[in-house]
């Protein structure tokens, strides 16, 4: 995942949570507002209802006493549509209630205000039998009722029984009242109990979305500045001189890219030092170690054979008759055999044994912890190998084959010097020179 995607991937979660906020919150108030416009407005409607109905059914009575007290017709009219809107009313709080409560209240009510409207048509309609008195004083109605006996008891009962039920009434509408102020006041506790969860849910969530914002943002930062340390540390070891250092490369990002480039930086410049460092101790032509990296070795190891008193032996190794070998045959020719040369003697030798080209047709092998006897038999191995080795025109050479002479001194015998010990190995090998060729000889 590349540092740009990483940084969208942030960018998108944090969009996210605050998207999951919004749409919680939206929840939230539409919750709220349902509480609002359900319950609230219903109850409110309810209320305001029964409110009116009690006041509807005040009124129809108050009509009832007035037309009984001047016989107006009209009045019956108003009573009748007074007597509409009270069942309208009870029908719309029985529909805005949902206690099962107020619906048994709601029936009684129902039912109590049909008896009620039945008992007074029957006195009405007593009343409009037998017609008021012209005039409708109270003293020339009730003298006017005391001519109907026979009725009297059953007004009294139906005027009785309708106060009745009109107290009931009345009674029904207030609990109606109380039961949805009581609804109305907790609907109202629910609507600030939301609004508190609301608050501090509204609070932890921006505090969530912070703090999952300041995550996302910390791990990013994170994925990227932890690589780039990495990368440091790296560009400092090989500042230092250490090309052997390699870092991981934990991501397919930008960063990681790096990584593997600055990787493949370090190999190739450890691969061009190191073929920097053998083309400084080598030799071009026969790939042995040059007689500059041979001085370097042989001093470290004189200094361990006089540390742990072992004995250390030196051997140059020069070709026979080697320009006359490059007259006859070209240098060409000259370069093949101490190329083959220069393979015998190392395959001849052990490995930790070190042969250098010392300049020209001469070699010199460096022998650590080996004695003069010792060192003499890696002189005649070495001496033989060459002699039966067949070299390209070798047959030429005076003696008929390419042959080396070789010269030794041994530590601590010969020499107690590194310089001393080359320079007493020359001589041995200058006494084999003069004493015939194709032998070895260490300098008495």
């Amino acid at each position: 995942m590349s540092i740009k995607t990483k940084l969208l991937v942030a960018a998108a979660v944090t969009l996210f949570c605050v998207f999951a906020f919004g749409i919680w919150s939206e929840n939230h108030q539409s919750r709220l507002g349902s509480v609002l416009s359900q319950v609230l407005a219903n109850n409110v409607e309810a209320m305001n209802a029964a409110t009116e109905l009690k006041r509807g059914f005040i009124y129809h009575d108050d009509l009832i006493l007035r037309y009984m007290l001047t016989g107006d017709e009209r009045l019956l009219d108003s009573g009748g549509r007074s007597k509409k809107l009270a069942r309208r009313y009870i029908a719309d709080i029985k529909r805005r209630s949902l206690s099962p409560r107020i619906r048994e209240m709601m029936d009684e009510l129902l039912g109590e205000s049909r008896s009620y409207f039945e008992e007074m048509s029957a006195m009405t309609g007593f009343y409009q039998q037998y017609r008021f008195p012209e005039g409708g004083q109270i003293e020339t109605i009730a003298v006017w009722g005391k001519q109907f006996p026979q009725h009297k008891k059953y007004l009294t009962a139906l005027t009785s029984s309708g106060q009745e039920r009109l107290e009931r009434i009345y009674e029904i509408c207030d609990t109606l009242i109380d039961i949805n102020r009581y609804e109305l006041e907790r609907a109202r506790q629910d609507v600030e109990s939301m609004l508190d969860e609301g608050r501090t849910a509204a609070g932890w969530a921006a505090l969530l979305t912070f703090a999952l914002a300041a995550l996302v943002a910390v791990l990013s930062g994170y994925s990227i500045l932890s690589p780039l340390e990495v990368l440091l540390r790296g560009v400092e070891r090989v500042v230092q001189g250490d090309l052997n250092f390699e870092m991981p490369v934990t991501s397919a990002d930008e960063i990681g890219r790096l990584t593997q480039a600055f990787n493949t930086m370090t190999r190739s410049l450890k691969e061009k030092q190191h073929r920097l460092v053998q083309e400084t101790i080598t030799d071009g032509l026969t790939g042995l170690y040059n007689f500059r990296y041979f001085q370097e070795v042989i001093a470290r190891e004189m200094e361990r054979a006089r540390r742990y008193d072992r004995p250390l032996s030196v051997l140059i190794v020069d070709i026979d008759h080697f320009k006359h070998f490059n007259d006859n045959l070209g240098h060409e020719m000259g370069n093949v055999a101490l190329t083959m040369a220069a393979k015998i003697l190392k395959e001849s030798l052990r490995p930790e044994d070190t042969l250098s080209r010392y300049g020209g047709e001469e070699f010199v092998v460096l022998l650590p912890d080996t004695s003069k006897k010792a060192a003499q038999a890696v002189a005649h191995r070495l001496r033989s190998a060459i002699e039966s080795a067949q070299f390209p025109g070798g047959e030429r050479q005076p003696l008929g084959r390419v042959t080396v002479s070789i010269g030794g001194a041994t530590y601590p015998g010969d020499s107690q010097s590194s310089q001393g010990l080359i320079r007493s190995a020359d001589k041995g090998l200058y006494q084999a020179k003069e004493t015939g060729r194709n032998r070895f000889a260490w300098a008495f």
